[in-house]
């Protein structure tokens, strides 16, 4: 009897860890799930990254979701698909010709408009973050530093992340932006978050010369087979994280 409830596809509990952002972008979707198959219990714990390695490694977790692929024979890894980075800053101070942004395409869409705007008003993007400051986050220096490095700018990929001055620091997502959206900082986060305001409309997406993404990757315990609901849950969450190739599985 313990081993048919062990492969129940629908039934039972089923935990999820991953970051905030990734929790924002699922947690609809697996609801969903649990709405048609009411036998089924979703749990999603958000966490940093660390905690989730930590958690599969120690066997207490079950199944995570993190950026880049675990550097570790303690976890398995299977690719699910991309987290776009983006450099979000204030609307009012590119300029009021631009597009209204309802989420992160139509912001991305205005900012093709303002490179203009930064040019006349503070002669590069450089020197408009070191002005505005960072809005810091718990993962806001490595997107950061991700993002400098990998968008194409030189100007950007010269600044140390660690040397910028800081204007305000916040650990709930969900609020990460309001200061941006009031002029006072500028941050760097999953393009995504912006669907998740109100207020999307006074934020824009700088559009370097390279889109940055990083590759998100759900994580368990290696060697080991878990209960067909989590394969079932897995399936639905790489649906909305957009990967339809065949996963790359690292043992």
């Amino acid at each position: 009897m313990a081993s048919l409830k062990f492969d129940a596809p629908y039934e039972g509990k089923c935990v999820v860890a991953c970051s905030g952002a990734i929790a924002q972008r699922i947690y609809p979707a697996l609801l969903s799930l649990q709405k048609q198959h009411s036998a089924l219990n979703i749990h999603v714990e958000v966490a940093p990254r660390r905690t989730i390695l930590s958690g599969i490694a120690n066997n207490t977790l079950e199944l995570g979701i993190v950026t880049n692929m675990p550097d570790t024979e303690d976890v398995q890894s299977e690719y699910l698909g991309e987290e776009p980075l983006g450099l979000i800053l204030p609307r009012a101070l590119l300029g009021s010709d631009l597009a209204t942004s309802d989420n992160a395409k139509s912001a991305d869409v205005g900012l093709q408009k303002a490179d203009d705007d930064l040019q006349k008003a503070d002669g590069s993007i450089k020197n408009v973050v070191t002005t505005l400051g960072l809005i810091n986050h718990p993962d806001a220096m490595h997107y950061v530093q991700r993002y400098f490095n990998d968008c194409g700018e030189a100007d950007l990929a010269s600044i140390n992340p660690n040397q910028l001055h800081h204007t305000g620091y916040i650990n709930q997502l969900s609020q990460i932006l309001l200061p941006v959206s009031e002029g006072l900082g500028f941050t760097v986060l999953p393009t995504s978050t912006l669907n998740f305001v109100s207020f999307a409309e006074k934020l824009a997406v700088y559009q370097a010369k390279n889109d940055v993404t990083e590759p998100l990757y759900s994580v368990q315990t290696p060697h080991s087979t878990l209960p067909a609901r989590y394969e079932i849950v897995k399936k639905k969450i790489s649906q909305v994280l957009g990967s339809d190739s065949d996963p790359t599985i690292r043992n």
